[in-house]
């Protein structure tokens, strides 16, 4: 378009774009088009209209606040269901994140709330099925008497719509997942009852049933006194006894010897035997009684307590053979026996194996001695029956003189003081 406009009137004063020309309000003047367009322009870039039937193109305008309150009705849905389901509607920021909050409770899902500090023991928070805490500091969920738990582990609510409380009141609703478990030790889905448990290869984290019932009664440490009833013991090495039943094969209380021995008493004793009397022995006879070795060891002495002293003694040892004297471990010789009133130590280096052995002795006098007086002393095989309660040992006739085997001999059982075996002590 060209051409002017001649004798225009302007209300208000306008400034030429081109010309720089300052045009006063209320003067008449020819203008050509270019210059009203760009008034035109200039005034409606600061002007407010309301534009109808126009299309605003979004290629060549941008469009800036606009207000929700510009929308048309029925645009903006703050429906927190978004039950319209509709795709000319805008749903609100409110809308959406009720609606997301809903679907999460709806299925449970996990949802991180944050942490609690339990050092102060506190109760549940109020919570729905699938809201989730974590432990910041180890202490009890649920009050002071609620649920140990560390650092790290999950609170998980169960129940929808669960009050704050204790331990007591909501703790079903809540599950404690744990999160630190290094080192815990698991077992298997089930055992005895009462068996002991043992671990099950070298993890250290796995027990298994170990198929052993522990010993009814009081469980004892190896400082503690406790009977037992129809054990075997097998091997090892018994010490500091003071009370074994002698059919068993084991060796008497070794205190009492030493009153008996004048201090001697750390020795062995025939099995049974506790306590002696003075007794005048009979020339040519070999009194016997049975030993229980407890373990391998070398023995360097053997005493005898006399009271009356006179004439000579042999002393031997025989293996046991089938609880019977059996061949000849051990001859002294001739020794004299020594002074009244006294102890008497007899010298040897003797090395016996663990298990019964025999040990006796011959005189060719009359002297007398500490003799065995405990009934049931130093029995052998043969004699374990209704006799056994009056045994004090076994002899026989024997001219005095070296020793020999005695592998078949027949013994008479000593019943009477008179006929009871001199006490020997092995050391």
């Amino acid at each position: 378009m060209s051409g002017k406009i001649t004798d225009l009137t302007l209300v208000d004063s306008v400034t030429d774009a081109v010309t720089g020309e300052v045009v006063k309000a209320g003067v008449s003047k020819s203008f050509n088009f270019g210059q009203v367009k760009t008034w035109t322009q200039a005034w409606y870039a600061t002007d407010t209209a309301t534009f109808t039937n126009k299309t605003i193109s979004g290629a060549s305008n941008t469009v800036t606040d606009i207000p929700l309150t510009s929308l048309a009705a029925g645009i903006l849905d703050t429906d927190g269901t978004l039950a319209a389901n509709s795709d000319s509607k805008l749903a609100s920021q409110k809308a959406v994140k009720t609606y997301v909050d809903a679907r999460l409770d709806a299925v449970d899902a996990f949802q991180y709330k944050g942490v609690i500090d339990c050092s102060a023991n506190p109760n549940y928070p109020a919570a729905s099925a699938g809201h989730t805490y974590k432990v910041s500091v180890a202490g009890k969920i649920g009050g002071a008497s609620g649920a140990t738990v560390e650092f790290g582990d999950l609170l998980l609510c169960l129940v929808d719509s669960t009050a704050s409380g204790t331990q007591a009141a909501v703790g079903a609703s809540w599950d404690i997942l744990n999160t630190n478990i290094d080192g815990a030790v698991i077992g298997p889905a089930s055992s005895v009852s009462g068996n002991a448990a043992t671990f099950s290869g070298t993890s250290g984290k796995v027990i298994q049933d170990s198929g052993k019932a522990l010993p009814s009664g009081t469980i004892v440490g190896t400082s503690d006194s406790q009977t037992l009833t129809n054990k075997t013991i097998s091997g090892g090495t018994a010490t500091s006894l003071t009370s074994l039943h002698a059919t068993k094969g084991f060796q008497a209380p070794q205190s009492p010897m030493a009153s008996l021995m004048g201090g001697n008493g750390a020795a062995l004793t025939p099995m049974g035997f506790s306590t002696g009397s003075s007794q005048t022995v009979t020339a040519g006879r070999l009194y016997i009684n049975r030993f229980m070795i407890d373990a391998d060891r070398t023995f360097v002495d053997i005493y005898l307590r006399v009271t009356t002293t006179g004439g000579n003694l042999r002393i031997g040892i025989w293996s046991d053979n089938a609880g019977s004297p059996g061949a000849l471990i051990y001859d002294s010789g001739s020794i004299a026996v020594g002074g009244s009133g006294a102890t008497q130590p007899i010298s040897i280096s003797q090395a016996l194996s663990a298990g019964p052995v025999w040990i006796g002795s011959v005189y060719d006098a009359t002297p007398s001695l500490l003799c065995v007086a405990t009934a049931g002393s130093g029995q052998g095989a043969s004699h374990l029956s209704s006799t056994f309660a009056t045994i004090l040992g076994y002899y026989r006739a024997f001219a005095f003189g070296a020793l020999g085997p005695e592998t078949g001999s027949t013994f008479t059982i000593a019943v009477a003081a008179a006929n009871a075996p001199p006490v020997l002590l092995m050391g």
